[in-house]
């Protein structure tokens, strides 16, 4: 199987945008360039869970932002854990899109 080319960062925000905005479940999964692992869990468009590297929930925003390049690919159906200290969903999508390293 060939291996998935690099993204930007934009990208993946775009692919959560849309997974969000239809309503799906299941994983998003995540390596980045600095070979970070990122999980991103959705329940029916709701983020339910975050994940970088070992920082969970709203620890794990803020270091999301920090991506520039990554592969992703959305496992359907795929619900791995819940965390229950994240703020809403639009809530989530506006802190990823004006996190700290996008303003460069």
């Amino acid at each position: 199987m060939a291996e998935r080319p690099w993204s930007t960062y934009q990208r993946l925000l775009d692919d959560l945008h849309q997974l969000c905005a239809t309503e799906r479940s299941g994983t998003l999964v995540c390596t980045t360039d600095l070979d970070a692992f990122v999980t991103i869990v959705l329940h029916y468009g709701k983020i339910i869970a975050l994940a970088f590297q070992g920082a969970r929930g709203k620890a794990a925003l803020p270091l999301l932002c920090t991506i520039q390049r990554q592969r992703s690919s959305f496992k359907e159906g795929m619900i791995l854990r819940t965390e229950d200290d994240l703020p809403s969903t639009p809530v989530i999508l506006q802190q990823l899109a004006s996190g700290p390293s996008r303003q460069r």
